[in-house]
């Protein structure tokens, strides 16, 4: 009886080792990645509604090792807001576009052909057009999280999203958020 239940349990350890090398992602230093995002981005004015936007993405990551990434990457998002309400009092901080550029560093937890990532970016944000007395450019930190499924060597599916942190701004936005569905095109490996 014990040797039955040990021999399962060997069968089910070489399985998923199996498993486990068949399906592996393969994470490598070196390794280049050039994304497209498309998606939704909510945007909290102080003393106002959150509003709605389209956003895209485009971005850039460079495998510094196995487990961690250079990033670059710029999004836009323009909002479904109107620009001002049907009473006529629209508050000055409320944008209609926004721009943001971003650099930093993800750190990649490589797990099968299922990839997710988490990390930080800081750059700047271009906010204009709307209820706005003018442009504003704000520096902006951002925490970037996301999982991407490795369709094969070169391609690959995902989600990202990207917290943004209007450094000097806060009170007027206490809260960006960006949720792109991404496409990968990767090679050097």
């Amino acid at each position: 009886m014990i040797a039955r239940s040990f021999r399962a349990y060997v069968y089910v350890a070489v399985g998923l080792m199996v498993m486990a090398v068949s399906a592996s992602a393969g994470a490598y230093e070196r390794q280049h990645h050039v994304g497209l995002g498309a998606g939704i981005s909510p945007l909290a004015v102080s003393n106002d509604a959150t509003s709605l936007g389209l956003s895209g993405s485009l971005g850039y990551r460079y495998g510094l090792n196995d487990e961690f990434d250079f990033m670059a990457e710029g999004s836009f998002s323009l909002r479904f807001s109107p620009a001002v309400p049907e009473d006529g009092t629209a508050p000055p901080v409320r944008p209609t576009a926004i721009g943001s550029a971003g650099l930093g560093a993800i750190y990649i937890f490589d797990i099968l052909r299922w990839v997710p990532y988490a990390g930080v970016l800081l750059g700047a944000s271009y906010l204009n057009g709307g209820g706005m007395l003018g442009p504003l450019i704000a520096p902006d930190a951002q925490i970037a999280a996301g999982m991407n499924y490795q369709v094969t060597r070169n391609w690959a599916v995902g989600v990202g999203v990207r917290q943004h942190f209007l450094l000097l701004n806060l009170g007027d936005y206490p809260s960006y958020t960006t949720v792109n569905a991404v496409g990968e095109y990767t090679w050097g490996w």
